[in-house]
């Protein structure tokens, strides 16, 4: 088993979506597909040793992206708990699991590629975390070590995380370009990124 297989991966997917209308953004056509098809096709790219979606109930045809490409499951039943729930949930699975670190993706996040997660790999180095910058703030992806998995499962709400990072001294910031770490939030991210990468 190579170093990378030993490593587990947890995409965050059960968001409610509301900046962007009526229907799931993850679903709305992206370069001719379901914008979570970015996401989960880490899954296939990445010899993880467990690949983890974290998904809101009644998402059938999300459910079927993402199964269909081999990542298991994970029902977020209170998915307005806010961001941290969703990564408390994935994070105790990744720690069932055995594994020795982990990435976190957000599902929304359809610029991210595998090249960028090995760059987590490749600089966190002595540190805990390693976490995406692009000069101006901190975002997934992010990789956590072992020894962070009960923290991020103890965590709640949309800070919660976010608080714990701040406060830690074992954090890697590894410098990514801006619109590689655009969330999709509205229509209009998904237009002004359309662009960005392609040959």
């Amino acid at each position: 088993m190579t170093d990378e297989e030993k490593i587990g991966l947890v995409i965050l997917a059960s968001g409610m979506s509301r900046r962007f209308g009526q229907k799931d953004k993850l679903l709305a056509p992206f370069r001719g597909e379901a914008l979570a098809v970015q996401s989960a096709n880490l899954g296939v790219e990445l010899q993880c040793s467990a690949r983890i979606c974290i998904l809101k109930s009644n998402s059938p045809e999300l459910q079927k992206v993402f199964s269909s490409r081999n990542i298991d499951i994970i029902i977020n039943e209170r998915p307005d708990d806010g961001q941290g729930h969703s990564l408390s949930l994935g994070m105790k699975e990744i720690a069932d699991r055995g594994c020795h670190s982990a990435y976190l993706v957000l599902a929304d996040m359809p610029l991210v590629k595998p090249s960028h997660l090995r760059m987590l790999h490749t600089q966190i180095g002595d540190h805990e975390v390693a976490i995406a910058y692009d000069g101006k703030r901190r975002s997934p992806p992010a990789l956590f070590r072992q020894s962070m998995f009960r923290k991020l499962i103890d965590q709640a709400g949309d800070t919660g995380a976010k608080e714990m990072l701040r406060a830690s001294r074992v954090v890697k910031y590894v410098t990514m370009p801006p619109l590689v770490l655009t969330d999709v939030d509205t229509p209009e991210d998904l237009k002004r990124i359309d662009t960005y990468g392609k040959t």
